[in-house]
């Protein structure tokens, strides 16, 4: 695996790091759902009829007092919905 640097990334993460933590914690979590959606749809394009997990703690997020706990835990929830769609995947693969 081959690591590079890319100079509009670079300005990408250094924006998102100004960010107060509040936006930096919405942006996270709506890329997160943007993934499940793109991971879905490719599935989807392969006859695939995936299954998304899903747990409460993405509906804890949604509440205004939501922690610090609540953010990690569905980010927790979504790296596993993205885990078992690109397994679907890859079986599509093989």
């Amino acid at each position: 695996m081959e690591f590079v640097e890319d100079k509009d990334f670079n300005l990408y993460v250094e924006r998102y790091k100004k960010l107060p933590l509040k936006e930096k914690k919405e942006l996270v979590e709506k890329e997160m759902e943007e993934l499940l959606v793109v991971l879905n749809t490719i599935n989807e394009k392969h006859g695939k009829e995936p299954k998304i997990l899903f747990n409460r703690e993405i509906l804890d997020l949604k509440k205004d007092s939501a922690t610090e706990d609540d953010f990690v835990e569905a980010m927790f929830v979504y790296i596993n919905s993205i885990k078992e769609l690109l397994a679907t995947l890859i079986e599509e693969i093989k």
